[in-house]
Parts: structure tokens; C-alpha cells; sequence
């Protein structure tokens, strides 16, 4: 086959996972993009509280990641990334559905992004690894460039909605019901991913490296060595792949959702122009 087809096959085969990338990084800026609806609504109207329920997924990310990608090493890509799309669409559709209720709606929106982060890390971990193991030699520098592709059409879909959103409804519209839309309009397509992904099949690479099974005992025991063996003989190196993800993602942040809200604050700008602004560039 010749290059782009062998790329058409690939897509054909990963586009469930890739639509959940997608959707990953839609839901982590969706909430950024309606915080001062959020805030009102669930936080009695602290913006503080608000963005420590943002920044909490973030925080879970990182021990989460480490404990789904040793799982995903000893129970399959597959398996764990179809367990982190349930939790983390799921989690997002829970956001939509916080009662707004004192109390009650902040302690059942924090509870949503703290599973929301342990599904994302599960999510992003096995997705890349899938994507990685499964392209095929001569296409897998163009499969590598999705993942990041992938990731930004997400910021610019929930930025895009956002806006239109912020355009169509009243200030009432948008505290009663309106914020909840883009966490909602989460379940058809996760629905759709995950009917799909259930067909996905486990990489060669793994299956290659795991053509003897196990007992579950014994995966388990097995996977409790690798975690102790990767944070203690590779914590250099995890300490500097964090770090290097933690710029890059501090970046996209910096210019999707900071910028933003610097234009409101700062140059006096609407909320309705300032997405406007951003999503333009």
C-alpha cells in the first residue's frame, strides 16, 4: 500500500480512540470556559473555589497516570483505555448534572473532576501508547502528530461552543441552564466512542510481549513490582518527562484559557469577545 493508504487503514482502525483524545481535552477547557457561570452556580459565587474544582483534575493526573500505565502495561492498552473512557465521560456528563444545591453541587462537582482526571490520565496514556504500537513503521511519525492535533481541535471546539452559547443565551439562560450544554453534549459522541472502541483491537506489540497469560493474582503481584520498580529506578527520568508535558501543557493553558480571561479582566473586553479573540488566532 502506498503511504496514504496505509495511513486511511490506520485511521480506520483508531479513529474511536482519536475522537476520545478530542474529547478529552474539550471537556478539561469546556469547564475553564464557563467557570463565571460555575462560580455562581455551584460556588457561591467564589471564582476561587471554582478554579481549585478546575485545578483539581490536574493535581490527580499525575498518580493516576502512573497507576493506569502500569495497568495498561499488565492488563492491556486496550482494557484500560475502554475503563478510562467509561470513568471519564461518565465524570463529564456528572458535571452537566450537579445539582445546584449549596454544598451538595460543589461537593458533586469536585467529586466529577477528580474521577474526570483519573479517567483523562488512563485515557491519554493508553491512547498514546495504542497510537504509537499499533501505526504501521512508515506512517508513524503522522500518528504521533495527531495526538497533539487531536488534543488542540478539542480546546477549539469547546471554545467554539462556548462562544456560541455565551452569543445566543441571556445571562439568566446561561446560569440556570446554560453552562451545563457543553459538559452534556458530551453523551452522544461518548456513546458513540465507546460503542466503537469496544472494537478496537490490542496492539501487536503487546500482545507479542504477553503471549503467555497470567492468573489475575498474579498480574497483580506483577504490576505492584513494575510501580515500585518505575518510580524508584526511573524517577529521573519521570521527574523530567513530567516536567517537560507540565510546560507544554502550562502553554496551552497560558494562551486557551489565561488569555481569555486577561482580556476580560485587564481590556475590559466581554466575555463573548475575548472567546471571539481567541478562538480567531
Amino acid at each position: 500500500p502506498t503511504y496514504w493508504g496505509l495511513v486511511a487503514q490506520f485511521w480506520a482502525e483508531q479513529l474511536p480512540p482519536t475522537v476520545a483524545n478530542v474529547l478529552e481535552t474539550y471537556e478539561g477547557s469546556a469547564y475553564a470556559y464557563v467557570e463565571d457561570w460555575i462560580a455562581v452556580a455551584l460556588f457561591n459565587r467564589s471564582n476561587t473555589a471554582a478554579w481549585l474544582g478546575f485545578a483539581v483534575t490536574f493535581v490527580v493526573r499525575p498518580f493516576a497516570g502512573l497507576v493506569c500505565g502500569v495497568a495498561a502495561d499488565e492488563f492491556g492498552r486496550r482494557r484500560v483505555l475502554l475503563a478510562s473512557l467509561y470513568i471519564m465521560f461518565g465524570a463529564t456528563v456528572g458535571q452537566g448534572l450537579a445539582p445546584a444545591v449549596p454544598y451538595l453541587g460543589a461537593a458533586w462537582m469536585f467529586a466529577c473532576r477528580v474521577l474526570q482526571g483519573f479517567g483523562s490520565a488512563g485515557q491519554v496514556g493508553s491512547f498514546t501508547v495504542m497510537m504509537t504500537e499499533s501505526a504501521p513503521p512508515p506512517a508513524m511519525g503522522h500518528a504521533a502528530a495527531m495526538i497533539s492535533v487531536s488534543g488542540w481541535l478539542g480546546f477549539i471546539v469547546a471554545l467554539a461552543i462556548s462562544t456560541a452559547l455565551n452569543y445566543a443565551l441571556s445571562p439568566a439562560q446561561m446560569l440556570r441552564w446554560g453552562w451545563r450544554v457543553p459538559f452534556l453534549l458530551t453523551a452522544l459522541p461518548g456513546g458513540l466512542v465507546l460503542y466503537y472502541a469496544h472494537a478496537t483491537h490490542e496492539s501487536a506489540a503487546f500482545e507479542r510481549e504477553h503471549r503467555e497469560p497470567e492468573d489475575g493474582g498474579a498480574r497483580v503481584d506483577h504490576m505492584k513490582a513494575d510501580l515500585k520498580a518505575t518510580v524508584l529506578g526511573h524517577w529521573r527520568t519521570g521527574l523530567l518527562g513530567t516536567a517537560g508535558v507540565l510546560g507544554v501543557s502550562s502553554l496551552q493553558y497560558l494562551y486557551s484559557v489565561y488569555f481569555r480571561q486577561w482580556l476580560v479582566q485587564a481590556c475590559g473586553m466581554s466575555t463573548l469577545q475575548a472567546s471571539q479573540v481567541v478562538l480567531a488566532g
